[in-house]
């Protein structure tokens, strides 16, 4: 009898070996990460526990990370039976068990993070382990616009200009900026921006950041006259809403080497006043604004004040139409009575004349 038992007990041991003996490979790899390790994004990875359990059994799935930066949420089904509660995923099902565990980002990641996973069966006490790093990622943040600062662009052979940019927004993963001459014979432009005239000509620097690229456009002459002043009418206005006023400069010297596209004017707030092709200003709303005329490094200001209701037109008095309307009347009205009464004068019967006791005609007038 003893003899059979520990037969039976052997081959059930064995029984349970066999069916728990593949259970001691599990693999933990990425399925999805997001754009940037951010608080509130989520990462999903692959589980993968291979070997089959008994009916009886199950497997528990267990996580080891930092909780600092990380939340383990629940799962993706794959093509096995679990289960999560507790910060555990508990599968039972025979065969192959493929989940997706999902964690959350509860931190901005400050540095690569690893997760650990471990399987065991709950009979025979067998396990398995893996882990995964999670590699920090920063949102990747571009260049949107590059502003360059007024600069010498009028030059003699010889001479030289240094350009200077911001890139925007300060906070750009690259802000690196690169420098290139339409044409070399003319101008050279160094890594750093500074510009120097070779040669007679038109040519253009080629700013890049990124994606964005700007120009800076630069007239070398053997002898150019060098602008001196932007001289203007009105240094200080008083608009109110809706009133337009045109724009007087003059340059000195009036025969300076300046091109008109070099003439830049600009509006420091378009919502006070915005000026037109024309170089009208547009009072558009109330609030104080600054015109700015620029010409390479010679420049100078409009002080705008915008205030509610509109100026006055400056024309002539309503009296004076008033007096115009009045004279018309007064002669349209006589000529009518005019006309009116000749009609009457034609209309009346023509007398039958008559004859006299002399015998004489005679018309009754």
């Amino acid at each position: 009898m003893k003899k059979y038992m520990f037969i039976f007990i052997s081959l059930f041991i064995l029984f349970i070996g066999i069916k728990v003996e593949a259970l001691s490979s599990v693999s933990l790899t990425t399925k999805s990460v997001p754009e940037a390790t951010e608080s509130g994004n989520y990462i999903t990875l692959s589980l993968n526990v291979l070997g089959k359990q008994s009916s009886t059994s199950s497997v528990v799935i267990t996580f080891s990370y930092d909780t600092e930066y990380l939340q383990l949420v629940g799962f993706e089904p794959g093509n096995g039976n679990c289960s999560y509660s507790n910060n555990e995923i508990t599968c039972s099902e025979d065969g192959t068990s493929l989940v997706y565990p999902v964690f959350k980002i509860k931190k901005t990641f400050t540095s690569n993070q690893t997760i650990n996973v471990v399987a065991s069966e709950t009979v025979a006490a067998e396990s398995a382990s893996s882990k995964v790093t999670i590699n920090k990622k920063e949102k990747i943040i571009e260049v949107s616009s590059i502003t360059l600062d007024s600069y010498k662009n009028t030059l003699s052979i010889g001479d030289t200009s240094q350009l200077s940019v911001t890139v925007y927004p300060d906070n750009a993963n690259d802000k690196t900026v690169t420098f290139t001459s339409s044409d070399n014979n003319i101008i050279t432009v160094s890594e750093t921006g500074l510009v120097t005239a070779t040669g007679e000509g038109d040519a253009y620097v080629i700013i890049r950041s990124g994606n964005v690229e700007k120009s800076a456009t630069f007239t070398v002459m053997k002898d150019p006259i060098e602008l001196k002043e932007i001289k203007i009418k009105e240094k200080e206005m008083k608009l109110k809403v809706g009133d337009k006023k045109k724009i007087v400069y003059t340059l000195d010297p009036f025969d300076a080497t300046v091109k008109d596209e070099d003439i830049i004017i600009k509006s420091s707030d378009d919502n006070v006043v915005i000026i037109d092709k024309d170089l009208n200003i547009h009072a558009m709303g109330e609030g104080d604004a600054t015109i700015t005329i620029s010409a390479g490094l010679v420049k100078t200001e409009i002080s705008v004040n915008v205030t509610g209701t509109k100026t006055k037109s400056n024309g002539s008095s309503p009296i004076v139409p008033c007096i115009i309307t009045s004279i018309l009347t007064f002669f349209f009205t006589v000529l009518i009575l005019f006309i009116v009464k000749h009609k009457k004068d034609s209309s009346d019967e023509v007398q039958s004349p008559s004859v006299n006791e002399n015998g004489d005609f005679k018309f009754d007038m």
